[in-house]
């Protein structure tokens, strides 16, 4: 697992946690007397503390915003083309790369990786099966050849990215 996807997985389980945890506290509340006695008497006798209420409110919110906003940067690679700029999603990319892989390497790729770095650089990741030094550079410069013209001719993308190779 990714940094990246540990964060976006502790984020969603702590809003989850915490509108659970809402819902408890409402559930619970017609059941006991003395909470509803504390909150009505902590609501009437110091307004004072609903300023700050509003802004721990306002800063759990701005923490989601910007938490999520930072943990969904890099899934799209953005291509510029003559007068548009076009998105594509990382996991459509994957996709024809997998395909390119599993037509043109058959047998010879266990799994590859995709990610996009700063919406303009892409970063291929492939693990290969356990080959001689020489064919594994042959296959490599092969690969490339056929990433740079699936990358061309399907979506449009000419900039340089990086190709990583492990064997084991």
């Amino acid at each position: 697992m990714r940094l990246r996807e540990a964060v976006a997985s502790a984020l969603h389980l702590l809003v989850i946690g915490s509108f659970f945890a809402l819902s408890f506290f409402f559930f619970v509340l017609p059941l006991r007397p003395d909470w509803r006695l504390f909150v009505v008497n902590w609501l009437s006798e110091q307004p004072e503390h609903f300023y700050w209420l509003g802004a721990i409110f306002a800063l759990i919110a701005c923490l989601f915003v910007f938490g999520f906003y930072g943990v969904g940067r890099g899934r799209f690679l953005r291509l510029i083309m003559k007068p548009h700029v076009a998105i594509v999603d990382a996991k459509l990319l994957k996709e024809a790369i997998e395909e390119c892989f599993r037509t043109h390497f058959p047998r010879q790729v266990r799994g590859s990786d995709i990610a996009v770095v700063s919406k303009q650089r892409l970063d291929v990741a492939v693990d290969l099966l356990p080959l001689e030094e020489n064919r594994q550079l042959r296959l490599m410069r092969e690969m490339e050849k056929q990433l740079c013209y699936l990358l061309r001719q399907r979506f449009g993308y000419s900039l340089p990215f990086t190709l990583s190779i492990h064997s084991k």
